[in-house]
């Protein structure tokens, strides 16, 4: 089963939309089209979307000597999701024998949030892969579950249509 940084962000936000995209299925709404826009015009001069491994990093940073991986998000509503993403980049590197940290860049709100690879992380992190990998390979997808977000997501119509 193959893993990636925005499936574990979808699987973070909702369960049934990651099961989609694993498969495939995917839909791009405007608020999707929005997020590539500000992440293509952020950060002027940096080197963006390295794609490695079917890994794609919004961009890395060396900072006095240290290697900064930076995931570019919209807003910060969804940080816990961002944060567990950026953790997968980071424990990739890691067993390619990078040592990185990570930043999450909101532009809009000017912030930026420091996110490290700590074991605690590393074993949270490894947990949540686990069960994405044992609700993923299920044959039929997660329960849809109204939320708030479902209001706004790209995947709506083949929930609740």
């Amino acid at each position: 089963m193959r893993i990636t940084g925005g499936l574990v962000h979808e699987y973070m936000v909702c369960k049934r939309a990651a099961w989609y995209s694993y498969r495939s299925v995917s839909f791009e709404n405007e608020l999707v089209m929005l997020g590539k826009m500000l992440h293509q015009s952020s950060y002027k001069g940096e080197i963006k979307n390295i794609f490695m491994d079917n890994i794609s990093l919004d961009f890395i940073k060396n900072e006095n000597g240290e290697v900064w991986i930076y995931e570019v998000k919209k807003s910060s509503k969804m940080i816990e999701a961002a944060k567990m993403q950026l953790l997968f980049y980071l424990k990739w590197l890691k067993d390619k024998g990078v040592n990185a940290k990570g930043k999450i860049a909101v532009p809009k709100e000017k912030k930026q949030i420091e996110v490290m690879l700590t074991d605690k992380e590393e074993q949270e992190l490894n947990k949540l892969i686990s069960e994405m990998e044992e609700v993923i390979s299920r044959a039929k997808p997660p329960k849809a579950k109204w939320r708030k977000i479902c209001e706004k997501c790209s995947y709506a119509e083949l929930c609740w249509a």
